[in-house]
C-alpha cells in the first residue's frame, strides 16, 4: 500500500526523502495497524531514557543536599533534567519547526553543560558566562520576530555566536583541566566531546551509510550522545568515592 511505501522510504539513506515522507504522514490519517509504529516508537525511547536518567538525577540532588559546597552535583542534576525535558519534546511540533528553533533548544543544553564544567573546575563563575548566557538565549527572542527583519537576523547571529561559544568554552575548560591534571578531567572531556560530536556526526553517518548503523538512528542521536556522556560522568563520580 501507499503507507507501506512510505514506511520503506523512512528506512532509506536519503534524509530529504525521509523528511518528505514524515511531512506526508503528518497530513494524512494513519491506518489503525500502523499507528503503534509511529505513536509508540518515540515515546518508548523517551520513557526508557527517562527511566535511565531519573535515578541519576535524584542521586546528584541528594548529594548536593548533603554536600552543599559541591555545587557540581546540582548542575549535573539540572543538565540531566533538561535532557529528560528535551527527550519528551515532540520535534514535529509546529513551535519547533525550523533549524534555528532546534538550535535554540540545543543551545540551552550546551549552556547548562558549560555551567557544569565551570562548577567542576572553577572555584568562581567566570565572567564570560554572563556574556554567553544572554547571547545563547537571544535565539528564543529572535524566533518571535519577523524572520526576515534586521532585529531577528541580528539576534540569530548573536545567538549562533553564543551557541558556538558555549561549545568552544566547554572544550577549552576541559582541555585546560587536563593540562593541569585535575581529577576526572579526561572523563568529563571525553563525555562532553562525545555528547557534542555524536549529535553532529551520527545523523550524517546514518544518512550516508544506513547499512552500518541503521538509517533511523540519526533521529535518536541526542539519546546516544547523552548516554555516552552520562557513562563518562559515572566514571568521574566513581573516582570521587
Amino acid at each position: 500500500s501507499s503507507f507501506q511505501a512510505l514506511l520503506r522510504i523512512l528506512q532509506t539513506s536519503r534524509g530529504e526523502l525521509r523528511s518528505d515522507a514524515r511531512d506526508i504522514l503528518d497530513r494524512v490519517a494513519l491506518p489503525q495497524s500502523l499507528e503503534p509504529y509511529f505513536a509508540r516508537r518515540k515515546p518508548a525511547v523517551a520513557a526508557a531514557f527517562t527511566a535511565f536518567l531519573i535515578p541519576l538525577i535524584l542521586i546528584h540532588l541528594l548529594l548536593f543536599l548533603f554536600q552543599r559546597q559541591t555545587s557540581s552535583n546540582l548542575y549535573y542534576a539540572l543538565f540531566t533534567s533538561y535532557l529528560v525535558f528535551v527527550a519528551w519534546i515532540p520535534w514535529d511540533h509546529p513551535w519547533l519547526g525550523g533549524e534555528f528553533r532546534m538550535a535554540a533548544v540545543s543551545g540551552v543544553a550546551y549552556l547548562l553543560g558549560l555551567r557544569l564544567v565551570y562548577a567542576l573546575f572553577y572555584p568562581r563563575l567566570p565572567i564570560q558566562f554572563w556574556f554567553l548566557a544572554p547571547a545563547t538565549l537571544s535565539l528564543f527572542i529572535a524566533l518571535e520576530k519577523d524572520p526576515g527583519g534586521l532585529v531577528a537576523m541580528t539576534l540569530i547571529a548573536v545567538g549562533s555566536v553564543g551557541w558556538l561559544g558555549c561549545i568552544v568554552e566547554i572544550l577549552r575548560v576541559c582541555a585546560l583541566a587536563i593540562r593541569r591534571r585535575r581529577p576526572g578531567a579526561w572523563s568529563i572531556a571525553l563525555g562532553f566531546a562525545a555528547f557534542i560530536l555524536v549529535q553532529k556526526v551520527l545523523p550524517v553517518i546514518a544518512e550516508q551509510a544506513p547499512a552500518l548503523v541503521g538509517g533511523w538512528i540519526g533521529d535518536y542521536a541526542i539519546y546516544v550522545g547523552a548516554t555516552i556522556f552520562i557513562g563518562f560522568m559515572s566514571v568521574h563520580l566513581a573516582q570521587q568515592f
